[in-house]
């Protein structure tokens, strides 16, 4: 016990995190005061419990994830449908499909031949890089519907890119170009209609509440 409570000591985060775990123990087991349904304790309770994990990362996030998703349904905090909704949303694989392809270039070496293509095309100058980065972020809103799936598919292959030109981490010359294929990636997709999660649950509101159907003319 005492080298537990020093290792507790120690580690702020994981104080933290038993602290907000006990205070969610003592919330499900509190009897729900007169008007207040059981279900609404619960709920809190599973929540405390979960973002005390998330924000202390006092275990891996997808622990903390699957141990919510198995509460909640243990506890029948609510249906399956309801629990596991936000895999059914299209933003969601949309983004997960995008990181999978991030991941796999990475593995892969593809980032790095990538790198290498870019760089013989756009290596003339430094302002030359920054413009290429930036025109193939812009280029890849056309056909990848997922910004975040973007960033994690493009900062790997900037990140090869500068090992290759020899831009140590935390210079100015990386810091730059990673900043470009991000802002690049971003904000102009943000005038095409299918290029981010935003606009198409815009797009899918406007459609399904008051019957407005978008389209890149409009």
């Amino acid at each position: 016990m005492p080298k537990i409570i020093s290792d507790l000591a120690r580690s702020p985060s994981r104080l933290i995190a038993l602290c907000t775990t006990i205070a969610a123990a003592f919330l499900y087991l509190t009897p729900a005061p007169q008007g207040v349904p059981a279900s609404a304790l619960t709920g809190a309770a599973l929540c405390l419990f979960a973002v005390g994990l998330y924000a202390t990362v006092a275990i891996p996030e997808f622990l903390t994830a699957i141990m919510f998703f198995t509460l909640a349904m243990l506890i029948s905090i609510g249906d399956a449908n309801v629990v596991f909704s936000g895999f059914h949303s299209t933003a969601f694989w949309m983004v997960f499909g995008g990181m999978i392809i991030g991941v796999a270039v990475q593995k892969t070496g593809l980032g790095v031949r990538l790198a290498t293509i870019i760089t013989s095309r756009f290596s003339g100058s430094y302002t030359q890089l920054i413009f290429g980065v930036s025109l193939v972020g812009i280029a890849l809103s056309f056909v990848m519907p997922s910004t975040m799936g973007r960033v994690v598919l493009l900062i790997p292959i900037v990140i090869a890119l500068c090992d290759e030109l020899g831009y140590e981490q935390g210079s100015v010359e990386r810091s730059g170009l990673i900043l470009a294929v991000s802002y690049a990636t971003w904000m102009p997709s943000m005038a095409i209609l299918p290029a981010n999660v935003p606009n198409m649950v815009l797009a899918g509101v406007s459609e399904n509440l008051f019957g407005i159907k978008f389209t890149y003319g409009d």
